[in-house]
């Protein structure tokens, strides 16, 4: 922990990754109504986390259109990565004429949830300036993966009403 009592963001981030892989990459099953308990709460710290760094920066620094505008490219890069995580994600029927569809994440879509995060690191570089103060990009992080997870979790569920 830091001297603010809080973990540094590096070890948020590896701890962010391992559990996003420990979701991704063993065979599920897809289910009609994806959990959303996960996208749930990433999304919820990171409002949470954005609303504290406005409320305290509030008096000295309005929030600019480029701020929100960076946000937004955000989100849109999410989804982008998240499309392109799905086609690498292996969808299958359980066995001949069952209803049961299984999925895995493969290799390559560890390697783009890692690129994914290192995007949102690269954007946390605008988005910080934007916003005039030091933590939005890095809180940001939180609705950035909880929009991606619930994304790719659509596209999935896309996938397997085809079989």
């Amino acid at each position: 922990m830091n001297s603010s009592g809080h973990l540094p963001v590096p070890i948020v981030v590896v701890l962010l990754i391992c559990l996003l892989l420990y979701w991704q990459l063993p065979a599920r099953p897809v289910r009609n109504a994806a959990s959303t308990a996960g996208p749930a709460a990433l999304a919820a710290l990171g409002v949470a986390g954005i609303a504290y760094a406005f409320v305290t920066a509030a008096d000295s620094r309005p929030v600019t259109v480029s701020l929100v505008f960076w946000l937004l490219v955000s989100l849109a890069v999410s989804a982008a990565l998240a499309a392109a995580r799905t086609r690498t994600v292996r969808v299958w029927r359980a066995s001949e004429g069952e209803e049961d569809v299984l999925r895995k994440g493969t290799g390559l879509t560890a390697a783009l949830w890692v690129a994914s995060v290192v995007a949102h690191l690269f954007m946390g570089l605008w988005i910080d300036p934007a916003a005039g103060a030091g933590s939005i990009g890095d809180v940001s992080l939180y609705p950035y993966l909880a929009f991606g997870l619930a994304a790719q979790a659509v596209l999935i569920r896309r996938r397997a009403a085809t079989l």
